[in-house]
């Protein structure tokens, strides 16, 4: 399950023993739990909220950065910081002039060299897909591959057999 965390609790340091807690009374690992957070989130305060981030991973959970791209921080401060991955903002998916698809490309090989897991936003087309595709999104999301849907509707995929998750970029929605 992957949610979004607020600024304010990416430098609160009793978040880690509280997630601890959480994912022990519902009998869960850490690493059934994927949280996202903003560039904005860790560069306000980057000492506070690289101690909340490696407490969070000491127990298992995935930090991921969402909006990549979409901010000013600089590379080295990104480096920094404890993260598993990073969720490519949906505005550097979809340029698809030439210059557009360079910087995705050269977006996604940082993230690569890096070590950190791609996650592709936005993908509202089957051209959107094979971009990501072709520059090696390890996963994608977006409107093309499944609309949002109530807890109802994810309740019948789930008892059909069929979880709702993001595609890895190889496989056909």
């Amino acid at each position: 399950m992957s949610v979004n965390l607020s600024s304010h609790l990416v430098t609160d340091r009793t978040l880690p023993a509280d997630v601890t807690t959480m994912l022990a009374d519902r009998q869960l690992d850490g690493d059934a739990l994927v949280l996202e957070v903003t560039e904005a989130a860790v560069t306000t305060d980057p000492e506070a909220a690289e101690k909340v981030l490696r407490g969070l991973r000491a127990i298992g959970v995935r930090i991921v950065l969402d909006d990549f791209g979409s901010g000013y921080a600089s590379v080295k401060a990104l480096h920094g910081i404890a993260l598993d991955g990073v969720k490519i903002d949906r505005d550097l998916v979809n340029d698809c002039t030439p210059a557009g698809q360079d910087l995705l490309a050269a977006t996604m090989n940082m993230a690569r060299l890096l070590g950190l897991s791609i996650v592709a936003k936005g993908i509202e087309n089957q051209a959107g897909l094979d971009s990501v595709r072709r520059h090696g999104a390890d996963r994608a999301q977006g409107y093309h591959l499944a609309r949002p849907m109530s807890p109802d509707a994810i309740g019948l995929l789930v008892s059909n057999g069929r979880a709702p998750r993001e595609v890895t970029a190889t496989e056909r929605p």
